[in-house]
């Protein structure tokens, strides 16, 4: 698993595909779970979305408590605009770790996505607990985005500049305010 790591951090992901084929067929669950993770990663990365959808099924079937193939999986629906799977996985993640500010902001943007914009407003609020000061300041961009499709202008506001404080480089934050 460490050589396919150091493999895929020096770029060469085709050699960290292979180590991680291998490692996955290894007796050792937490590992072989890791390695089909980070393949899934991988062949997401390349476009290969089928591929990256079974490597992480089949991580979150040798690690069910597991946290980033669950994640990564409602990312890769989210991003393909499965909306309803990514709320499912995002929600399954949530079960197991309620207060992990990443899952609700995750959910929170595909729940946007799909106009639910009370229950996105409630997990962007949770995600506020994002100790980064960039996310943070994503997730005051994402609120002020979902009070102000409700028409809430001042509340929006008030989020849009905060999220400048904290990241004065945030282009939409910045255009929102326009």
């Amino acid at each position: 698993y460490r050589l396919a790591k150091v493999l895929l951090d020096r770029g060469a992901t085709t050699e960290a595909l292979a180590h991680f084929s291998w490692v996955m067929e290894s007796d050792v669950v937490d590992l072989a779970a890791k390695a089909a993770n980070a393949s899934g990663v991988i062949l997401a990365g390349r476009k290969a979305y089928e591929d990256a959808e079974s490597h992480f099924q089949r991580a979150i079937v040798l690690m069910p408590d597991g946290l980033d193939a669950r994640r990564n999986l409602g990312l890769l629906y989210r991003s393909r605009g499965q909306l309803e799977e990514a709320v499912k996985h995002f929600r399954a993640a949530l079960v197991l770790w309620p207060a992990n500010p990443t899952l609700h902001y995750d959910l929170g943007l595909a729940l946007r996505r799909q106009e639910k914009l009370d229950a996105a407003l409630e997990h962007f609020e949770r995600a506020l607990d994002v100790p980064a000061s960039r996310q943070r300041a994503r997730v005051h961009n994402s609120l002020g985005s979902v009070l102000a499709r409700r028409g809430q202008w001042s509340e929006a506001e008030i989020h849009f500049e905060q999220a400048l404080v904290l990241d004065p480089g945030l282009g939409p934050a910045t255009r929102n305010l326009q």
